[in-house]
């Protein structure tokens, strides 16, 4: 279990929405919507994992697309 389960396990508990997935370079990219607290919840849940490492997090606002869910995506 790594950064992709963990991410959706919390993410889906505590009602956030959007997705996680692996990129080709290795590092893997999240998109998460919700309140600002569950978010930074969630990041610290992440940091807090045995099986997790943060090396760098990048944050960017983006338009909002709207998600019913929090999911892994293969694209």
């Amino acid at each position: 279990m790594g950064f992709r389960y963990y991410s959706t396990y919390k993410a889906q508990f505590l009602g956030l929405t959007g997705w996680v997935r692996n990129c080709d370079d290795g590092s893997v990219e999240m998109e998460v919507q919700g309140e600002p607290e569950l978010i930074s919840d969630l990041i610290h849940y992440l940091d807090r994992q045995r099986f997790v490492r943060i090396d760098r997090m990048d944050e960017e606002e983006e338009d909002l697309q709207t998600e019913t869910s929090f999911r892994e995506v293969w694209w």
